[in-house]
């Protein structure tokens, strides 16, 4: 990203231009051998094959041409003055000594100050995209965005009402998609907030949507329909859901919308008792919550297998491959279980957790280094291996990063396949000895990145959100063979509770939550902020707003008090370190049938699950 480049769109000239993620402009993402550029000029962006992109500097004399128009003229212009801005040098005086600086070579004087460590001209890192271009960009996208939205709109004026249907009393509310209010689609499902159905479409829109939040923890797409535009959010602190325009003035009518819009406050419809005056026409479930989970419920289950030998009296002891092990949460939850561990291999390359690790578990843990290094000998060495366990970086599949590259190449998303297939290359060195595998990843993804992991991986995800063990929503989705883990319809009615985050806070402080619930924590360290502007906290100590201690949030993600506290890591850097991690109780929970097939440690009752197999 932000690289400078010639480009040529057609038979058109070469053109300079600048690689931009298409997500930023609307677009879909790069196809594979392509990139997505922004031109100079005018401003626009194209989707260009790699081979019609070479580097701006070392082929300008080759392309640039003097006589030209005022348009490629200015194009050329305002290229290189990106590159002047890029070395640390002053603007020139004029576009012709501009110009000639560039044809001159590019000179730089000795005394510059440069950001970058190697190439002078590469983009500065946390920079990597001018100012201008940042807001061009952001017109592309609010342009294409107005245009779906226009789309969508005509699409519903043109089409019989759904809605109007139910009102007409010619179909019932659960047999109508209240997502899109069409009357010829099927309904494919139930919606999980709302009485009403939802099409397959609808279903699938979302989602991929409901559990992506913005930077203040609140929803950035609407609950109803799953698509954006303007939003009404919920004000209840433990809420934050979102709802569209259209839809609310589909299901309460224009006045209603005006008076919320009016408010200085307004609490949404799953927040609030049902009233027709607040509701009109959209009644929310009671067990919404339950709801959402089965939405998400493939119908996936693990297939029996005769897993006799290790029933045995003799068990042996679990050997652990852990890639992207992070701060060793995986060996914490091993230990829970009491499970007796043979060999515990961490795939980490992260300094600050390696030194979690460390302190905590010493020569217990094997560290083996980076996962693009396990060659095929290594793994060999290893087995045989009981269980692989692993989530790699979930940063570039989110939602909620604009600039996310999913699976191209550059980004952290190509991590899956190493995971992939360090667990194939285990599986076939594992002669005559069952693998059991659970790969972890970020629920707020594009249905394009799931369907592909589940392709390579050979099934689908189960959705587990935290907020049903602990005082914090945190959705993940688990791929893996581990016997119950795709039980969660039935294991989120069972366990859940109404958690509090006061039962979390340090005693005899005088600490009180002003939450039940904090939302999602992140590497951010305003993610422990709570409100539509990151301008609560969740916590008042002697009556004054307070931040969560860093000992408090290792409670609420299951680790003990302190875990992180080593080597004098800051309070920020501790914080990122947790929000990378998983919540130990659920992951604790998908594990837990395996001490059923392994040795535990001596003087230690097996654990047991309440919820065995599927």
């Amino acid at each position: 990203m932000g690289c400078l480049v010639w480009a040529k769109l057609g038979r058109d000239r070469w053109w300079p231009g600048l690689i931009v993620p298409g997500v930023m402009a609307r677009m879909p993402y790069a196809d594979p051998g392509s990139s997505w550029v922004y031109w100079f000029g005018d401003h626009k962006i194209s989707q260009i094959f790699s081979e019609k992109i070479v580097p701006f500097v070392d082929n300008f004399n080759q392309f640039f041409g003097k006589k030209t128009g005022k348009l490629y003229r200015f194009a050329v212009l305002e290229a290189v003055q990106v590159c002047v801005k890029r070395c640390g040098m002053e603007l020139l005086e004029s576009e012709d000594s501009t110009l000639k600086w560039a044809v001159d070579g590019f000179p730089i004087p000795q005394d510059t100050c440069m950001d970058q460590l190697s190439n002078p001209f590469d983009p500065i890192p946390g920079k990597e995209l001018p100012k201008d271009v940042l807001e061009n960009l952001k017109k592309i996208y609010n342009k294409v965005n107005e245009s779906a939205e226009e789309t969508r709109s005509r699409s519903r004026d043109t089409r019989d009402s759904a809605l109007d249907s139910v009102k007409a009393g010619q179909k019932k509310l659960e047999d109508v998609c209240i997502a899109c209010d069409d009357c010829d689609k099927t309904v494919y499902c139930a919606h999980p907030l709302f009485e009403g159905g939802l099409c397959k479409d609808c279903k699938d829109e979302l989602t991929e949507t409901l559990f992506c939040y913005g930077r203040d923890g609140t929803n950035v797409y609407c609950a109803i329909c799953g698509y954006g535009g303007e939003l009404f959010v919920c004000d209840n602190l433990n809420c934050g859901k979102a709802y569209c325009t259209e839809c609310m003035e589909l299901f309460l009518g224009e006045a209603t919308v005006t008076k919320i819009r009016k408010a200085s406050e307004w609490q949404c419809f799953v927040c609030t008792r049902y009233s027709p005056a607040s509701h009109g026409s959209l009644h929310p479930h009671e067990d919404w919550q339950q709801r959402i989970i089965k939405l998400f419920d493939t119908g996936f289950r693990v297939t029996d297998t005769d897993l006799g030998y290790l029933n045995s009296e003799n068990k042996h002891q679990i050997r652990v491959l852990s890639l992207f092990d992070g701060i060793g949460t995986a060996k914490l939850i091993l230990d829970h279980l009491n499970m007796d561990i043979d060999k515990y291999y961490s795939s980490e390359i992260d300094g600050d957790a390696l030194l979690v690790s460390s302190v905590h578990n010493g020569s217990e843990v094997i560290q083996i280094g980076d996962v693009t290094h396990l060659n095929e000998e290594k793994l060999r060495s290893l087995c045989p291996i009981d269980l692989v366990i692993g989530g790699s970086p979930c940063n570039d599949f989110s939602l909620a990063n604009p600039v996310r590259k999913g699976f191209e190449f550059g980004g952290t998303g190509t991590l899956f396949f190493h995971f992939y297939r360090v667990l194939k290359t285990v599986q076939n060195f594992n002669v005559d000895r069952h693998l059991f595998w659970l790969y972890e990843n970020v629920a707020s993804m594009k249905n394009e990145y799931k369907k592909e992991m589940s392709v390579f991986l050979e099934c689908g995800p189960a959705l587990w959100d935290s907020k049903f063990f602990s005082p914090q929503t945190r959705a993940r989705y688990f791929w893996g063979n581990i016997p119950g883990m795709y039980s969660t319809p039935e294991l989120s009615e069972q366990y859940w509770s109404n958690f509090n985050l006061d039962t979390m806070l340090s005693p005899h402080c005088n600490r009180k939550a002003t939450v039940n619930r904090i939302r999602t924590v992140t590497t951010r360290t305003n993610s422990l902020r709570q409100g539509k502007k990151d301008d609560l906290l969740p916590v008042l100590m002697n009556g004054k707003e307070d931040n969560i201690w860093i000992s408090e949030l290792e409670r609420v993600f299951g680790f003990p008090p302190h875990y992180t506290d080593v080597g004098n890591l800051p309070p920020t850097k501790r914080q990122r370190l947790l929000g990378k991690s998983w919540s130990v109780p659920v992951v604790q929970h998908i594990l837990s049938p395996l001490a059923q097939y392994f040795a535990v440690r001596e003087g230690t009752d097996t654990p047991t699950n309440s919820k065995e197999g599927e």
